[in-house]
């Protein structure tokens, strides 16, 4: 018989219950249940069907076309479709969705995984607290609070990429960033725009910058470098320490340990409490030894720029005053006699009570005596063994008359007996002394007024 529509009614005027309890079928082009529930433990074999409600708990779902415009699917089951459309609604399971092609809003697998062979894009977020794998995860934000993203091919993203755990394969950044990851660990590569931190950035090539005033606790490179462009690097009261090379502009340091290689320097260094190495400091053209000399060397240059211990062939001996006169001890030293000294003020050369030997064969001395009324003093003698013949000019002053007397002898001696004559006696108002010349070549002055007077001799020898 052909098809009909049927309708039961309750005796109320309400809607009423059909109940099919055979193992038959209910076969229809349409079936319109209303605001009623169609409820079967069988199988529900539908065509293009509108429900705000799917309960498939006991079972599974088969769908080749599509489900749209559902509130809520509900099975223990598999559900299976082509299409399955939630419009602004939520599709959620507490098994396991296996889709095809799928445009979400927001993916939560908090309580389980997300894994992919093809592509996950266009999400605005993908929340998991287990893990991700999958082929390609392109764009939105992608948040792993504890879990991981493994095994991934690439990961591409112009958003945020916040997570715990990135392992292996490859990690591309166009031009988003990659915040909060406690540990990226990978066997690829990891390709990003830029990596920023709190006051830090790094950007494709792997160079990190820190922004100016930007802090850093322990900061360890393999085998890098950290470099300045402008500014200036600071590590306060830390020390820091390399086994590589240091290179540096203008530098401040409290204590600079080069103990295990050498300092070089193209301007200047200042302001170091201790520079320590154990190798070589170069200072412009020169550089300074590595060692220590032994005791009273000093450091002598070659005039090619190189410094070495030399025994001290200095020309100023220790302990002489100005204008003493140095005399060459023969042995690369000096020595000096502060009876011998040049005055540059007044250009004179002064010498001793020693005297002034010319050479072998003569000498220049010159001797000085205050001499009380009525005493007699000997103001100067010669070695009758080494002089056969002296000259004396002598000169005396009364200093309260200022009378004076000026006189010039000529002696011999012949070893035992001393000869003399005076030449040329002066003097003013009276004559102020005698003389007297003892065998042995002593020359007495015995003074004649009665003030103290003042001698001044000088005295040239001849050799035998």
């Amino acid at each position: 018989m052909a098809q009909q529509a049927f309708r039961f009614s309750s005796a109320d005027g309400g809607n009423g219950n059909f109940t099919v309890s055979t193992s038959g079928a209910i076969v229809g082009a349409s079936l319109d249940a209303g605001s009623g529930a169609i409820i079967t433990t069988g199988t529900a074999d539908l065509g293009a069907t509108t429900v705000d409600s799917l309960d498939a708990s006991s079972g599974g779902i088969t769908n080749a076309g599509s489900i749209a415009g559902a509130t809520t699917i509900t099975a223990s089951g598999l559900v299976t479709s082509v299409g399955l459309d939630a419009g602004a609604g939520t599709v959620q399971t507490t098994g396991t969705a296996d889709l095809g092609a799928t445009t979400v809003d927001s993916l939560d697998a908090s309580s389980g995984g997300i894994t992919n062979a093809g592509a996950i894009a266009g999400a605005t977020t993908v929340d998991a607290s287990g893990t991700i794998t999958g082929g390609t995860l392109t764009d939105g934000v992608a948040i792993i609070n504890a879990g991981a993203i493994s095994g991934a091919t690439t990961i591409g993203a112009s958003g945020a990429v916040t997570g715990g755990s990135f392992t292996d394969g490859t990690a591309t950044l166009s031009s988003g960033s990659l915040s909060s990851a406690v540990n990226i660990d990978g066997t690829g590569d990891l390709t990003m725009g830029t990596i920023t931190m709190t006051g830090f950035s790094v950007d494709a090539t792997g160079v990190m910058s820190a922004l100016t005033g930007s802090s850093v606790g322990n900061l360890t490179l393999a085998n890098g470098s950290i470099t300045d462009s402008s500014g200036s690097i600071s590590f306060g009261s830390d020390n820091l320490s390399t086994s590589g090379t240091l290179g540096a502009g203008a530098a401040t340091v409290t204590s600079l340990d080069a103990s295990s290689g050498g300092i070089t320097n193209a301007g200047a260094i200042s302001g170091a409490t201790t520079i320590t190495t154990s190798g070589t400091v170069t200072v412009g053209a020169f550089t300074i030894p590595s060692s220590d000399g032994t005791s009273g060397q000093v450091l002598k240059t070659d005039g090619a720029g190189t410094l070495t211990w030399q025994d001290d062939s200095a020309t100023v001996a220790p302990g002489s005053a100005s204008g003493d006169v140095l005399i060459s001890d023969g042995a690369g030293g000096a020595t000096y006699d502060s009876n011998f000294t040049y005055d540059t003020g007044s250009d004179t050369l002064s010498v001793g009570a020693g005297g002034y030997n010319l050479n072998s064969e003569g000498a220049l001395t010159a001797n000085s005596a205050s001499i009380a009324t009525t005493a007699t003093a000997t103001v100067d003698s010669f070695n009758p063994a080494t002089y056969a013949s002296v000259k004396w000019v002598i000169s005396a002053k009364e200093a309260t008359t200022n009378a004076v007397h000026t006189t010039e002898i000529l002696a011999a001696n012949d070893g035992t007996t001393s000869y003399w004559v005076p030449y040329a006696d002066v003097f003013s108002g009276g004559p102020l002394f005698t003389l007297n010349l003892t065998n042995a070549g002593a020359l007495e002055v015995s003074n004649s007024v009665a003030n103290t007077i003042s001698v001044k001799v000088v005295r040239q020898s001849c050799a035998v």
